[in-house]
């Protein structure tokens, strides 16, 4: 949580682009980790999100 925080401190204070990059980076990262240990530790398995894409379909 602090990640987040300092990142958008940092953003709200005008930081350069890559510094508030390398924060979500950061914070991101973190977040998986977290994920991962509390499920290991509840005994679940954690499957990655499956992204849908509508198909485009041609116009009659």
């Amino acid at each position: 949580m602090n990640s987040v925080i300092n990142t958008l401190i940092a953003f709200m204070g005008g930081a350069e682009q890559t510094t508030v990059d390398q924060g979500i980076a950061l914070a991101r990262d973190q977040h998986d980790k977290y994920t991962l240990e509390l499920a290991r530790l509840l005994g679940l398995t954690v499957e990655p999100a499956v992204v849908i894409t509508p198909e485009l379909t041609p116009s009659p």
